[in-house]
């Protein structure tokens, strides 16, 4: 007869460290972040697909989830990146100009909480919004006041949740369908105008080369990099220490 499936699976990375049903890492501890100091994995000057209006972007190093289809694997390792100290990053971001906000990926932005706090007191006194991307849920990061209410506190909307592949899909500012977009800053944002059903990513060019952002189909690099072959032009990944 056909039976009801309850099989029961330990599940582990390919070296053998076990994960949690989030794909976060077990049994590992961290030392507190610098405050003074952000692993930076990443920037991009002006971004239309991170959050709402034109935004900075700041990609953190350094990850405990292994979400399978994770696009930024080169961002995981701690040691990935440069460190930079959070006035610098500050002077960085504010001369830019034109921006509505900054964004923070990565990477796992509350693994620098102190030091992503500070930066977000300097930038939301020049009249800029934060908008962190988390594989924590909000009830996780809201569970643990010590390690994470430092950042939770200064970000305006949240995003959250582990990459789940199986749920991928066209989602505003989101790559899975578990991932939520909370306003924490009420009087800022209107979430009712943000709608599903779009894939939004963005190409620039800059000095250290063509940088994609957003949330593409799965094939959209695939076709991109083919298309860029047929006109002669070669691209391929550069690690996080650029």
């Amino acid at each position: 007869m056909a039976a009801l499936h309850g099989l029961l699976f330990e599940v582990h990375t390919v070296d053998g460290r076990s994960i949690d049903d989030t794909f976060l890492l077990n049994d590992v501890f961290l030392l507190p972040a610098d405050p003074a100091v952000v692993q930076v994995a990443a920037t991009e000057e002006r971004s239309y697909v991170a959050g709402p209006g034109c935004r900075a972007v700041v990609w953190v190093a350094g990850c405990l989830r292994r979400c399978p289809g994770c696009s930024l694997r080169e961002y995981q390792a701690f040691t990935s990146g440069r460190p930079v100290e959070v006035h610098d990053l500050a002077r960085q971001v504010l001369a830019i100009g034109g921006l509505d906000g900054v964004t923070y990926s990565g990477g796992e932005p509350f693994e620098q909480a102190l030091p992503l706090a500070e930066l977000s007191r300097i930038l939301k006194r020049s009249g800029l919004t934060i908008v962190v991307y988390s594989g924590y849920t909000l009830s996780a990061l809201e569970g643990a006041p010590e390690r994470f209410g430092s950042l939770l506190r200064e970000a305006d909307i949240l995003i959250d949740g582990e990459y789940r592949e199986e749920l991928s899909g066209a989602y505003r500012w989101r790559g899975s369908a578990n991932q939520q977009i909370h306003t924490l800053s009420q009087d800022r944002y209107d979430s009712s105008q943000w709608r599903d059903g779009i894939r939004e990513s963005q190409l620039a060019f800059g000095a250290d080369g063509l940088r994609l952002t957003g949330f593409p189909s799965e094939d959209f690099e695939e076709t991109l990099l083919a298309g860029l072959r047929r006109q002669g032009v070669v691209a391929r990944r550069k690690s996080a220490a650029h």
